[in-house]
């Protein structure tokens, strides 16, 4: 029984190591995260564009998803650099719109418990509705 038990927890570390570039529905938003991408350096990115998408997925290193209607919307990248460890992940927060510019702001989580021991490179990527305004990026001061 102790054999299975160390199988499984070995497979579920092994599964999160996967890349996946399926989007997880939010509020009719559209969100990728992932531990691997091409990115080494901290960066932030706004997609406004179908050409400026498939840079993106060419930068992260995997195939574009469907692009979003970039009328109506409008994605944000964040890459968080390369990491010692996983468990690294941007958590968004609620963008907002009540200055002269929109500004999406995101935290940097820390891993809690135990991670896995390999470098990693996290991103996210959301969709967001347009606005008329100016669209700024921002980390989140704790």
């Amino acid at each position: 029984m102790g054999r299975s038990k160390a199988a499984v927890a070995v497979l579920a570390l092994g599964l999160g190591a996967c890349r996946s570039t399926a989007p997880v529905k939010e509020k009719a938003m559209l969100e990728w995260k992932g531990q691997f991408a091409s990115v080494l350096q901290g960066a932030q990115r706004v997609i406004e564009s179908t050409a400026q998408w498939k840079t993106l997925w060419s930068e992260i290193g995997q195939a574009a998803p469907a692009a979003p209607d970039f009328k109506s919307s409008f994605a944000v990248a964040v890459f968080l650099g390369q990491r010692n460890t996983g468990g690294y992940r941007v958590e968004w927060l609620q963008p907002d719109a009540s200055g002269a510019a929109t500004v999406v702001r995101y935290k940097e989580m820390t891993p809690q418990g135990i991670t896995m021991q390999v470098m990693t490179q996290p991103y996210a990527v959301k969709v967001f509705p347009r606005g008329q305004r100016q669209i700024k990026v921002e980390a989140a001061q704790d």
